[in-house]
């Protein structure tokens, strides 16, 4: 019985082998290059506070110094979390000693349900950054050291640094100081006066600093983190207070993604207190992450391109105060985006009791529902916490006992009668595979966020991995459903209600976001603001048309039949909706209304059929918001950065080699951070396995630049050594393992039922191709899977010439 196997994808991959050591007796002398900093890694981000364990990863690397801040809730200040605290114990950034509730895990942080981190429905900001190198070459360099109460200690770091951060395990507040302070002062993150004594932190000399008597107490344990300059991605100073709003501060050289200001010589105890703002804040708005008070505008307004705005108020901008700050860039994007979003429809009957709607294919990140009735429609997504579901077509408060959560492959209902009353039929709509901030990855048209509210028009929300085409934003508590398509015009918005388009809401669309106005209705100070983000593709058509009063008018410039239409006249009439799970003329309003009909009246191969009813009357103007079920899926494979984008011309080094008169051997890792081996599964069956072999096919060599040198990779004769007997006069053996490399699921996924190979040689017409990594049929689908770090080692035959090798690649997935 034959069996076919369908080749899906593949992508060439070209490893380098560089032979540059002169052979014997060099012919010029050695040259040393200037050491060079070792950039460090940061990424600022946000979650949503869900009083549970959460889990926060995509950072792209693996947390040595963590800060993080609650935006809303009063109980407590900042936290700090390094390498070098035990399992989930964290030092407050204000005076309170160690607690407990963050973990550090390979690609993020876990957190526990402890109320300082995670208080549900709070807004955190956090920066995490690692890389530490305490020795000459290094930038940062994050450690830890018991104090002796024998008077100041010098703490060795490698560098001089230009910023010192210390934490002691005592109730004493977090502080810091940069090389624009006297060579004596500390200044506190809290809003503790600066100690000018040396008693903390004392100088900074080249190679470390001076921990002082109080930074060396007997019995307490310091943690600190010191920096280098860097001029793209560290930088501090000082500057004097004006009392100017809107003052710009071109200070740090790169655009800034944290900034911590410190009010220093404030006579006034509460001016003193720390303020911060990361990207995540928006524009203006600051936390204070030594203290604890809810986030406030005035202070740090704005992050530029080359450094950050100031407000009139006393913390950042005191009149004649000085002030120190230090700031971190380069951000990084963190787990990258791929695929599209997924989508399912349905109905079910209402029960009165508690109900579970499952079988979808993916996790949901958003579901809407609105029954045959007169209840008003409603919305959750993931980031909501709790038992929140917001209405989506009325202003009225949050509802409980509503879609209760959102589930691995569903969602759970309460009793409330808006999705659950007994005997009602409901209608609904899923969509999965979000971007979205918990993991920084997700599709690439498809996003869910959170912003907290700051009571200032032109806000702008940055941070989507595309430019939207449609944004929906609700605030928690009460406020009207707000929707922008590409089809609006000016600073123009609606609403899932019956009332008229209108301005200062969601104003324009930007390269990764949108800006938003200051209505109370989506952002007003301390109010946590939900959005929902989508791109237009095959799978998304946004339009307009003019009605013309005519019965049974096709619209077909969707170009597909959709499953979902959303149509909204720009004046006072009720939005309609309408999915496949309907049947007859039968339409929904968004509003606490019943089924109708002669609105859309049926969905048609190439878009939907009007009546005249509300959405075709002669002369108004109409927006339209047509999804479908992306078709099914695809397997395939590819080479991406850490962003997500292919890598044009991927490439990988194995170690150099000398000439050398013996057999001789090197190795490398095939995939890496910034290009890694990306396999996407969006079809039903979840059976693949990813192999590895030259282009060439059995008969490749590794070849030098002018293809006048080369050796073999699958010569099994004295372990690649000499020629065997095979179709060429060259030794040479290459081993791929895969048993080291690291696979890290994506977009909500896992590794389950995957799993990598051991390690194996090529060897002609025995093992011509390498399986890297298999999936079983019970493996996930609707998935993508980063693979790096593949151990690959070569064998290089004796006298060799100096040269660059090179020997293409190519891997390719293959259903099974």
């Amino acid at each position: 019985m034959l069996k076919f196997r369908r080749w899906v994808s593949f992508k060439r991959l070209a490893i380098a082998i560089p032979l540059l050591v002169s052979i014997l007796i060099p012919l010029y002398p050695g040259v040393t290059k200037p050491a060079k900093a070792a950039a460090f890694s940061i990424k600022t981000g946000y979650y949503i506070g869900t009083g549970a364990n959460n889990s926060i990863s995509g950072l792209g690397f693996q947390p040595q110094f963590i800060i993080l801040k609650q935006s809303i809730s009063t109980a407590a200040a900042g936290l700090i979390k390094t390498k070098d605290m035990s399992g989930s114990t964290v030092a407050s950034a204000g005076s309170a000693a160690n607690s407990t509730g963050v973990t550090i895990d390979s690609d993020g942080f876990t957190l526990s349900s402890t109320a300082s981190v995670n208080v549900s429905g709070d807004f955190v900001t956090y920066t995490a950054i690692a890389g530490s190198d305490c020795s000459a070459s290094g930038s940062v360099c994050i450690g830890t050291y018991n104090g002796d109460g024998t008077g100041a200690k010098a703490i060795p770091t490698g560098f001089q640094p230009s910023l010192v951060i210390a934490k002691s395990s005592l109730a004493v507040g977090a502080h810091f100081k940069t090389a624009s302070m006297p060579s004596a002062n500390t200044e506190f993150i809290t809003s503790t006066s600066a100690n000018t004594a040396s008693a903390y932190i004392g100088a900074l000399s080249s190679s470390g600093f001076s921990a002082g008597t109080q930074n060396n107490l007997s019995g307490s344990t310091y943690y600190y983190a010191a920096f280098k300059a860097d001029s793209s991605r560290m930088s501090e100073g000082t500057y004097t207070g004006n009392g100017a709003d809107n003052r710009d501060l071109a200070v740090t050289g790169y655009k800034p993604n944290m900034v911590l200001v410190k009010n220093s010589s404030s006579a006034t105890t509460g001016n003193r207190r720390s303020v911060w703002s990361t990207t995540e804040s928006y524009g203006d708005l600051a936390g204070f992450p030594g203290d604890t008070p809810q986030t406030a505008a005035n202070y740090i307004q704005a992050l530029q391109s080359t450094g950050f705005q100031v407000g009139s108020g006393a913390y950042a901008n005191e009149s004649g105060a000085t002030l120190y700050w230090f700031s971190f860039g380069g951000s990084t994007s963190g787990g990258g985006s791929s695929g599209s979003f997924k989508m399912a429809v349905g109905s079910y009957t209402g029960t009165g009791s508690t109900k579970v709607i499952g079988g979808l294919a993916f996790r949901p990140d958003l579901v809407w529902i609105k029954d045959s009735s007169t209840n008003a429609g409603v919305f959750r997504t993931s980031l909501m916490p709790g038992d929140l579901t917001f209405f989506s077509g009325s202003s009225s408060a949050d509802l409980t006992g509503a879609i209760t959560s959102l589930d691995s492959s569903g969602f759970s209902l309460g009793t409330n009668a808006a999705v659950n009353a007994s005997s009602n039929t409901y209608y609904w709509q899923a969509f999965g595979n979000a971007y979205n901030p918990n993991t920084s990855s997700g599709s690439t048209d498809f996003a869910v966020g959170a912003l907290v509210g700051n009571s200032t028009d032109n806000r702008d929300v940055t941070g989507m991995p595309f430019q939207p085409d449609l944004v929906i934003a609700r605030k928690a508590v009460a406020g009207s459903t707000i929707f922008r398509t590409s089809e609006h015009v000016g600073d123009s918005s609606s609403t899932l209600s019956a009332t008229s388009d209108g301005a200062n809401m969601i104003q324009s669309f930007s390269a990764d976001g949108f800006q938003l106005g200051n209505p109370t209705t989506l952002n007003t100070l301390s109010n946590v603001t939900y959005w929902i983000s989508f791109k237009k593709g095959t799978n998304l058509s946004i339009g307009s048309y003019t009605g013309n009063g005519v019965a049974d008018r096709d619209i077909s410039t969707p170009g597909f039949q959709p499953d979902l239409v959303w149509i909204k006249h720009t004046s006072t009439q009720v939005p309609i909706q309408r999915s496949s799970s309907l049947s007859g003329d039968t339409s929904q309003g968004f509003t606490a209304m019943a089924n109708v009909s002669d609105r859309i009246k049926s969905l048609t191969s190439t878009g939907f059929t009007l009546g005249t009813t509300g959405v075709n009357s002669s002369g108004n103007n109409y927006r339209y918001i047509a999804w479908r079920i992306p078709p099914s899926g695809s397997l395939g494979v590819g080479l991406v950065d850490s962003g997500g984008s292919t890598v044009s011309a991927p490439s990988f080094n194995l170690a150099s080699l000398g000439f050398l008169f013996e057999c001789s051997s090197t190795s490398g890792l095939i995939g890496q951070s910034s290009q890694r081996i990306r396999i996407t599964n969006t079809t039903a069956s979840p059976g693949w396995t990813l192999s590895i072999a030259p282009s060439a096919g059995t008969t490749a060599l590794w070849k030098n630049a002018g293809n006048t040198q080369s050796y073999d990779f699958n010569d099994s004769t004295s372990s690649g050594c000499s020629d065997g007997v095979d179709a060429d006069s060259k030794g040479g053996r290459m081993t791929i393992d895969p048993s080291v490399g690291v696979l890290s699921a994506q977009s909500g996924c896992t590794n389950a039922n995957t799993s990598l190979t051991t390690g194996t040689s090529f060897q002609e017409g025995v093992v011509d191709s390498i399986t890297l990594l298999s999936a079983s049929s019970s493996a996930q689908t609707n998935c993508y899977w980063d693979l790096t770090g593949v151990g690959v080692g070569q064998t290089v035959p004796a006298e060799q010439a100096s040269d660059n090798y090179k020997l293409d690649l190519t891997v390719t997935v293959t259903a099974s």
